[in-house]
């Protein structure tokens, strides 16, 4: 059951597809939803973002509030048994796209984290805080703060207010440190996210050396540096979880009678060869499949071992085949990002025995499905 809260102008309505009477009456106010798309940036790792697309309503759900209002805040829940199990899909605003005499038409907004890191010319630093001094400008004194006159300083500050700091020397934060506290130390700089879960990350946490070069999102900035370590990274309410890509985010195995017939089995383009830069020098790895294409990524270290063994993770989850498959709605079925599904197929010319990590999670509440995607190993049985 889809069941979906609109506030408008104040006044919390209850309303669903069907109509269903729950602890509430949620009334059939809605005439359509577009199937909610839960997935990675790349196949490889980073911030998976829910791509939303529209709900409509029927007009009656606006009988005293016409015209509809241009946006209105939107809770979005599925539940198979009582309003109390309810699980939270969306959580947003609703702003409007068009209507007329037979419908009212709402694109979705999710969470939007524009919170930016930045590279400084004047201003004052955080305490405890790393940064590189990008271009030293004669006449600036950073010394007094932990830092040295010098181009290509990295110090970690002991105060916030330089001595003089008014040539705009330019200052870039640094990091080095493991993945794990990297990833969180960016993420918490985002008001709305307040923790980061490192449970299912790697259990020896890379090291990220890296300095900032541009004025960047950090959210971007997370993804990006998850995605080179083959993490993946996605967040539910205030909590940001941070999974390693070769690793199960807990386990499904599935019958032949617990998904929909057919899975699909694919495989993409192979790469050839991946290549990165870091400190002005290029680093490239190869694989088995010369006649493939080409992809470059940006590097968070500058030691080579470092950097191939990143490259080289890349590569195996590039690479892998993908399998899709559709599973039925119901209590239980909803699956995590990064989590392993085992299943069976006795529908080809022999037996097979697969497993994937799930990457990509649909919704389709209008036909009570949830489709499926990931890479993983395909085997006969």
């Amino acid at each position: 059951m889809l069941l979906v809260e609109i506030t408008i102008n104040s006044v919390v309505n209850r309303v669903s597809i069907e109509g269903h009477g729950l602890t509430h009456n949620w009334k059939p106010m809605v005439a359509g939803f577009d199937a909610p798309t839960l997935a990675i940036p790349t196949d490889h790792g980073g911030y998976a973002k829910m791509a939303f697309g529209s709900i409509s309503f029927n007009p009656e759900l606006f009988s005293g509030d016409w015209p509809p209002p241009v946006s209105c805040p939107i809770s979005i829940y599925y539940t198979d048994t009582t309003e109390d199990e309810k699980e939270l899909v969306f959580d947003g605003t609703a702003h409007l796209s068009e209507f007329d005499r037979e419908s009212i038409r709402y694109a979705l907004n999710g969470p939007i984290y524009d919170d930016k890191l930045s590279i400084l010319g004047l201003g004052t630093l955080e305490t405890g805080r790393a940064y590189k001094i990008v271009n030293y400008v004669a006449g600036d004194d950073f010394t007094n703060v932990g830092g040295a006159n010098v181009t290509g300083t990295i110090f970690t500050a002991t105060g916030t207010t330089p001595t003089t700091w008014t040539n705009y020397s330019t200052l870039a934060p640094h990091w080095n440190d493991t993945l794990n506290d990297v990833i969180t130390d960016i993420l918490t700089q985002i008001p709305e996210i307040t923790a980061v879960n490192t449970t299912y990350a790697r259990a020896t946490s890379p090291n990220v050396t890296w300095t900032l070069t541009s004025d960047r999102l950090a959210i971007n900035v997370a993804s990006d540096i998850a995605a080179f370590y083959s993490h993946l990274i996605y967040v539910i309410g205030s909590t940001a979880y941070l999974v390693d890509m070769l690793l199960d985010n807990g386990e499904w195995t599935l019958t032949e009678f617990e998904f929909f017939a057919y899975p699909k089995y694919r495989y993409k383009t192979p790469i050839a060869e991946i290549k990165c830069s870091s400190d002005n020098v290029i680093y490239s790895r190869a694989s088995a499949y010369p006649y493939g294409t080409g992809m470059c990524v940006e590097a968070f270290h500058s030691v080579k071992a470092n950097i191939d063994a990143a490259l080289d993770d890349i590569m195996n989850i590039e690479n892998a085949p993908r399998v899709n498959l559709s599973v039925p709605m119901i209590a239980g079925n909803f699956p995590k990002l990064g989590q392993k599904i085992t299943l069976p197929d006795t529908g080809n010319v022999e037996d097979l025995e697969s497993w994937i990590r799930v990457r990509i999670i649909q919704y389709d509440f209008v036909d009570a499905t949830i489709s499926i995607e990931g890479e993983g190993a395909i085997s006969a049985a």
